[in-house]
């Protein structure tokens, strides 16, 4: 019986366990448990009960096992099958990681760079202001100028 598909409610074995179980239903509905004696025989039923019950399990078992060997192997050719495309996406999804990795290392010093010449510019912009006030035109202009400048380089490094 081994490696062939089984039908349970064609095999005479399961349909009798079937017929078993049904008769224990039958019985144990019907039993009055009251004294010693039905006590005894409710605790007998149940033995026969357990009894039927690990027949009929060790009976499923042994039908699905063929077909659980199966599934397995079919499980474990696919794993093989597939193997290059788990190994692909894996190396894959490393490099896309990798690459934004980078792409935000980047876009952090553009920005602290931007950040570092707005606060050049700014300073700048102070010592051109005292220079205008202490009367210094043209040190002011280019302070002025080296400010502009370091803005434009800020606006470059933030796109």
């Amino acid at each position: 019986m081994a490696g062939e598909l089984v039908l349970p409610d064609q095999d005479p074995a399961v349909l009798d366990y079937r017929a078993r179980a049904e008769a224990f239903n039958r019985e144990a509905v019907a039993l009055t448990v009251d004294s010693d004696a039905t006590q005894i025989l409710a605790t007998a039923l149940l033995t026969r009960a357990a009894g039927v019950t690990k027949a009929a399990e060790a009976k499923r078992i042994e039908i699905v096992k063929v077909h659980n060997d199966f599934v397995k192997r079919v499980n474990e050719f696919f794993r093989h099958v597939l193997k290059p495309v788990v190994e692909g996406d894996t190396a894959l999804r490393g490099k896309v990681l990798a690459y934004v990795r980078e792409k935000n290392r980047k876009a952090a010093e553009a920005e602290a760079a931007a950040e570092r010449q707005r606060l050049e510019s700014e300073a700048l912009l102070k010592e051109a202001e005292k220079a205008e006030a202490a009367g210094q035109a043209g040190v002011a202009d280019g302070l002025l100028m080296g400010a502009v400048s370091r803005e434009m380089e800020a606006a470059v490094s933030r796109v």
